[in-house]
Parts: C-alpha cells; sequence; structure tokens
C-alpha cells in the first residue's frame, strides 16, 4: 500500500493504493490508476482541462489566481507548468490523428456560398541567439558575451480558412462571413510544419467547396515567398488569388508620397482618386502604371528609387488586384481574418512584456489557443482523452 495525492476538482485529496512490482524490479502498476486513467498524472482530467483551457488565454500565474478565485482547486505555478507541457505532449505526438478526427466530424455551412484561404506571419521573441529588431548588432555591457541572455525575433505562422454567404453584412458593408478556422506553428526553417498543417485543413476544403459550386479564394498580402509557395502548389490552382486591398493601398500611398512628398494635399488627392479607381473600376492598375510612369521622369534620383519599388509592386501583382469584380460577387478583398488571427492568437498570448519562448514550448500554447479560437476545443480535448487513456 502506497499513499499518493491527487489534485481533483474538490481539491487535493490522499488515496492509499496497492501498487504492484515484480521481484526483480522495473516499472510498477496500479490497478486504481490504470481503472480511473490516471497512470503517472497528478491531475485528474477535469482539472487538466480546466488548467489547460486557461493557459490558453493567460500565464501560469493568471491561472493560479484565477483558480484559487473561482474555483475548489488551486494548482501552483510549477504544477500548472507541468500539467500543460503533459497535455501539449499528447497533442503534439498525436496532432495529425486529432486533426483528421476534428476534421471529419465538421461540416461546410449549408448556406456558404465562398470560401477565402489565407497565411500571414507574427513574429515572436524566442530563446535563441540571434538579433533582434531595431537594436545593433554588438552593444557593450556585462552581459554582451552571455549566451543564457541572447534572444532573437522570428516568424511564427498563421493560417485561416474562412467562410462567406456571398451577401453584404449591410448596404455598403463587405462580404458576410460565417465563421473562421485557425492553423498555426511557431518559427521554422521556411514553415515547413505549417504547410503541411494547412494543407491538411484545406483539402477537405477544396472537396466540399467543388462539390457545392463555392468560390475559392486565396487572399493574402504581398509576401513574395508565400505567394510563391501557393501558386507551385497544386492544391492553390482552383483558387482566385488575390492580394489584400489594405496591403496594397499601403504601397499606393508610399507611390503618392514618393511622387509628392510628404504632407503634400497633391499626394491625398491622388492617393484618394486611385484608390476610389482600384476598388470599383476593372483594369485599373495599368493606367495605375502609366500614371507612376509619368510622374517619374520630373523626379529626383532617391524619389525615382522609391517609387520604382512601388511600381515593381503593382506590375507583379496586378492579376491579384480584380478587386471591383470581386466587390460585384460580395466576395472578400482583404486578409482581415488572418490577421485578426496574428493578433489574437499569437500576439496578445505571446507577446507580453518579458516573454521569451523556446519552439516546443510555444507550439503547446499555440495548439491549445488555436483549438480554442477555432471553437474546436470539446472536440479535440475528446481527442485528447482518448489518446491519454483517459477512463
Amino acid at each position: 500500500k502506497v499513499s499518493k495525492s491527487y489534485l481533483t476538482c474538490f481539491g487535493e485529496i490522499t488515496i492509499h493504493r496497492s501498487l504492484y512490482q515484480a521481484d526483480r524490479g522495473g516499472k510498477s502498476f496500479v490497478p486504481l490508476e490504470e481503472h480511473w486513467g490516471m497512470q503517472g498524472q497528478y491531475a485528474t482530467v477535469d482539472v487538466r482541462e480546466a488548467v489547460s483551457f486557461s493557459m490558453a488565454h493567460c500565464t501560469a500565474k493568471e491561472t493560479a489566481q484565477i483558480l484559487k478565485k473561482c474555483a475548489l482547486f488551486n494548482p501552483g505555478m510549477t504544477a500548472i507548468k507541468n500539467i500543460v507541457e503533459a497535455v501539449g505532449d499528447v497533442f503534439n505526438e498525436h496532432y495529425e490523428s486529432i486533426q483528421d478526427r476534428v476534421l471529419s466530424n465538421e461540416q461546410t455551412p449549408p448556406d456558404a456560398k465562398a470560401v477565402a484561404v489565407s497565411m500571414d506571419g507574427a513574429n515572436i521573441l524566442m530563446r535563441e541567439k540571434g538579433s533582434t529588431q531595431r537594436r545593433p548588432g554588438e552593444r557593450p555591457g556585462k552581459d554582451f558575451h552571455d549566451d543564457t541572455t541572447q534572444s532573437c525575433y522570428k516568424n511564427a505562422m498563421v493560417g485561416s480558412i474562412s467562410y462567406y454567404t456571398g451577401k453584404k453584412k449591410e448596404p455598403d458593408g463587405g462580404p458576410q462571413r460565417l465563421h473562421s478556422l485557425y492553423t498555426s506553428a511557431m518559427p521554422q526553417y521556411r514553415a515547413q510544419e505549417f504547410k503541411v498543417r494547412l494543407e491538411r485543413e484545406v483539402a477537405p476544403v477544396i472537396a466540399a467547396a467543388d462539390a457545392k459550386a463555392m468560390k475559392k479564394i486565396l487572399v493574402m498580402d504581398g509576401s513574395r515567398g508565400l505567394w510563391n509557395y501557393a501558386l507551385h502548389n497544386d492544391l492553390y490552382q482552383g483558387f482566385i488569388p488575390v492580394v489584400d486591398f489594405y496591403h496594397m493601398t499601403e504601397h499606393l500611398s508610399k507611390a503618392a508620397e514618393a511622387i509628392f512628398g510628404k504632407q503634400n494635399p497633391a499626394a491625398r488627392k491622388w492617393y484618394v482618386k486611385w484608390k476610389g479607381k482600384m476598388l470599383n473600376k476593372p483594369g485599373t492598375v495599368h493606367a495605375l502604371l502609366r500614371s507612376i510612369d509619368y510622374y517619374s521622369t520630373t523626379l529626383s534620383l532617391s524619389r525615382r528609387k522609391a517609387l520604382k519599388a512601388e511600381r515593381t509592386f503593382f506590375s507583379r501583382n496586378h492579376a491579384r488586384m480584380n478587386y471591383s469584380c470581386l466587390r460585384r460577387q460580395n466576395l472578400p478583398i482583404s486578409s482581415g481574418p488572418v490577421e485578426a488571427a496574428c493578433k489574437s492568437i499569437v500576439k496578445s498570448r505571446m507577446c507580453r512584456s518579458g516573454m521569451r519562448w523556446s519552439r516546443s514550448g510555444g507550439q503547446k500554447i499555440l495548439d491549445i489557443r488555436t483549438f480554442v479560437k477555432s471553437n474546436r476545443w470539446n472536440a479535440a480535448w475528446n481527442c485528447y482523452k482518448s489518446y491519454a487513456k483517459v477512463a
């Protein structure tokens, strides 16, 4: 008989249970834990779910404070981190199977007329060697050669799949969005793991969209790396490619500044004119390029160089800027859902003051948070219980 404490929804309890082990030694066996689904566990499955769900939204310290105030159990910060670490290990080990099981139980919204796929990145501070943004490569100080203090920013990836009704939210509003599903991954060379995860999400969406004759749109900002990946991937060949409208307007404003200078009323007038035309008139990009060429002949060398960079952007992406046609069909022209997801999934949780992440630790939080933000938590947790052998 060996005593062990367990953390339950009613607080910590101590149980005297039978423990068996062979005379030669080796792994022990506890029938109660085997039947209870608590092999090697300190917290019951309900406690693990509450802690994991809370950690998807806030830090270990905040989780401890919330549970102390609102629950009958009160784990410490170390216990909370250990619980999430163990839960994350199960999600990570069985992620593909969990993803397949979750996807198999989901259905396309019956009133969906279009689906949009988007990808974007968000910088987070990593616990790795490297240069940080907006800081000199070298700086004096006693900690300069201390590797433990070094960190760097890298790009975590987020993908979104959004369904639209084909109607406007309001008379002058954008297309009506039903809901979005998300995928995320910690920084990695060429975002290999992220691309695999997103492709597994997109494949059944394409099959459903083709069966229902839904429009398929691929809308992103102007990232050349992401566009090169998508345009050379057979999975996205049936999609309408669209450069995010608001990303386009940023380049349009830079072109206006290069032509007329900062704080010039003429720059504002030129910007508003071409923004309206891009939004409402087909084939505007070619006319915009002619306007840019006209003004470039009168500019100084530095302004001409800045304007050339913006001209290259519009020339390279002109086939992805058919905004007026998409608006008439009430189809999305902006990557708002994935932009919001970068903030709500990554930035608001992973970029708090003083936070630095390892790839494995950060991915565990991202997996849990992404399931929550995609309204998939219940389905994902049921999968977890089956893999964790919870009775």
